[in-house]
């Protein structure tokens, strides 16, 4: 299977890699930015087009790893006759159009450190404009993952306004936790253990039974304590706001 690779982030390498692993060749890489782009070829082995209306026309796969905002551009300034696939969770199917084939390939995971060598335990979300489609994005995506769905769009955009809330957002709280120890000269890795029974719980029960803290019993005196702490960082005690509010609602 002939690839070519759209991108040199970190999206793209964390696909290359993968790619490399299966024995799927890699033709080409192109990027906007030529220094990168001669980067990611000579980690990969692969030859680096510099202009994006060289990219030959008959490989097998064109895989657009690029940001969300210019997988349209990009879908618009390639005129290949392979299968063009994006790996954008959120972002429509119908954003390659002007193809005969394409698809999306999405895996569940955050690349934000780019460390990944293999998909194989990340489940992998796909979407085809047609069976033909879906038979080639089938065979590449099982190569990629032992964790394979064929899902709807607004499926995949469900799950993916579901990863932004367990990873982005609760990240973001991490950052703010971090931070109020920080300012306090306080220690936030001694927050790790119970991050990590947090996440063993949800494997085997619902998060909404493994709820605990001040907000689920409705501890006043503890909840307004909390907010006398935070009544110099108004941002975070908005959010403490918010989010005991809304676990108080939830749980009645």
């Amino acid at each position: 299977m002939k690839i070519g690779i759209i991108g040199s982030g970190k999206l793209a390498r964390v696909i290359a890699t993968a790619c490399i692993q299966e024995k799927m060749q890699l033709n080409f890489v192109y990027s906007k930015t030529k220094s990168r782009a001669l980067k990611f070829a000579q980690q990969f082995n692969t030859q680096h087009i510099e202009h994006i209306e060289d990219i030959p026309k008959n490989l097998d796969c064109y895989f657009i790893c690029v940001n969300d905002d210019s997988i349209l551009a990009v879908a618009k300034s390639i005129q290949v006759n392979g299968l063009v696939i994006h790996f954008s969770g959120s972002q429509s199917i119908d954003l390659l159009n002007i193809h005969a084939q394409y698809g999306v390939i999405w895996p569940i995971q955050s690349f934000s450190n780019g460390t990944f060598n293999s998909l194989k335990e990340i489940p992998v979300l796909i979407e085809a404009n047609s069976l033909t489609s879906e038979m080639e994005l089938r065979k590449i995506a099982n190569k990629l993952s032992n964790t394979v769905l064929v899902v709807s769009e607004n499926e995949r955009k469900l799950y993916h306004l579901a990863a932004t809330f367990v990873n982005n957002f609760s990240n973001h709280l991490y950052t703010n936790a971090a931070k109020l120890l920080q300012n306090n000269n306080l220690n936030f890795e001694l927050m790790l253990p119970i991050l990590k029974e947090t996440v063993r719980k949800i494997e085997t029960l619902p998060p909404f039974e493994t709820q605990t803290g001040p907000a689920i019993r409705h501890d006043q005196q503890t909840i307004q304590t909390h907010l006398d702490l935070l009544k110099d960082e108004p941002n975070a005690k908005e959010i403490y706001q918010v989010m005991t509010l809304s676990i108080q609602n939830i749980h009645g």
